[in-house]
């Protein structure tokens, strides 16, 4: 969780989502004399067998073209019991156990709300982690070539 804090005071330009749904990144806009633009790439990380993965990105358009004011965690943190619970996910036959996570990140414009999910027996959890140091390009064509590329899709959740 504390990598993320790394995007308060940054622009975002975008955000793109993997087919998996465990990993996600920012397009950075940097204004000045010359623009540049940055992918900084985030992943759901599962502990040990437990499987980890983004269930749903609320309002995805207050973050879009905002600069980001605060990032913290919600307080979702909830167990359920697979077996009686609707899952949009096929999971692994021994995960049955359930926790949900949220993450709000706040601009001017709003609160964008990103709720991720993570099976496992009970004992493991998840968080997010920085995958990689970011992508610096000045080119914005070459940045999103190279991002679909990685098999990313822009977020059209609201």
């Amino acid at each position: 969780m504390e990598t993320i804090r790394n995007i308060v005071g940054k622009f975002i330009y975008k955000l793109y989502l993997n087919d998996a749904k465990d990993e996600f990144g920012f397009i950075f806009l940097h204004p000045g004399a010359k623009e540049r633009y940055s992918f900084c790439l985030y992943k759901v990380e599962s502990q040990c067998c437990s499987e980890s993965w983004i269930e749903t990105i609320e309002s995805y358009e207050n973050i879009k073209e905002e600069v980001v004011t605060e990032v913290s965690e919600l307080n979702l943190y909830e167990e359920i019991d697979i077996k009686y619970q609707y899952c949009k996910r096929e999971l692994k036959e021994h995960n049955d156990c359930l926790k949900k996570y949220g993450l709000d990140i706040k601009t001017k414009k709003g609160t964008c709300t990103i709720d991720y999910r993570n099976a496992s027996t009970g004992f493991y959890g998840a968080d997010i982690s920085n995958m990689h140091k970011e992508l610096f390009c000045d080119d914005y064509y070459y940045l999103i070539d190279v991002i679909h590329r990685l098999g990313f899709k822009e977020a059209l959740w609201k």
